[in-house]
């Protein structure tokens, strides 16, 4: 079994590849920034002369951190699984994010920075054009079940089994 599916995208054909998340969680593990924080041990003398050890799980710092590592690991892992996936595609020669989109993008996000380097402009062209594009959202996403053994029908059949929304339908 192939480990991509040839699709037809806005922005031409391409081939969308069967995201290694496997490699990916590896390569992640290897980056200190996405290092989970410790909680503060604490190890405490009882009256009874026992010691015990208190884990403060629950501290307020320690919480922030994680949420910040955790947010971090999912921006990171989501651009690695789309330059894995979408390995294929690349910017127009001459695409400049700043001239096409740059004046949109800072109106809603003042502090958005242009990705740097070849792999940077890679990646602000696959989240700005090519995945901006609900079409092709649906898809590559498609052409991903698929290599994963997952059919579009049973992708139906499972929202259908979620109480609340699903897109597009009312519960």
């Amino acid at each position: 079994m192939e480990n991509f599916k040839e699709v037809e995208l806005t922005t031409g054909k391409t081939k969308v590849y069967s995201p290694p998340m496997t490699k990916i969680e590896a390569l992640m593990d290897r980056d200190p920034e996405l290092k989970m924080p410790e909680p503060e041990v604490e190890e405490l003398e009882l009256p009874s002369g026992k010691r015990q050890v208190v884990i403060h799980d629950d501290d307020p710092v320690y919480l922030t951190k994680v949420a910040k590592v955790e947010e971090l690991r999912d921006k990171k892992g989501t651009e690695m699984m789309w330059l894995f996936t979408l390995r294929d595609i690349k910017p127009p020669d001459g695409w400049n994010i700043l001239a096409d989109l740059g004046d949109e993008i800072l109106y809603y996000a003042p502090d958005w920075e242009v990705r740097e380097g070849k792999v940077g402009k890679k990646l602000d062209y696959i989240e700005w054009v090519v995945l901006a594009d609900g079409a092709n959202v649906k898809i590559v996403n498609a052409a991903i079940n698929e290599l994963a053994g997952i059919s579009e029908e049973e992708v139906k059949q499972n929202e259908k089994s979620f109480p609340g929304e699903v897109e597009g339908e009312a519960a």
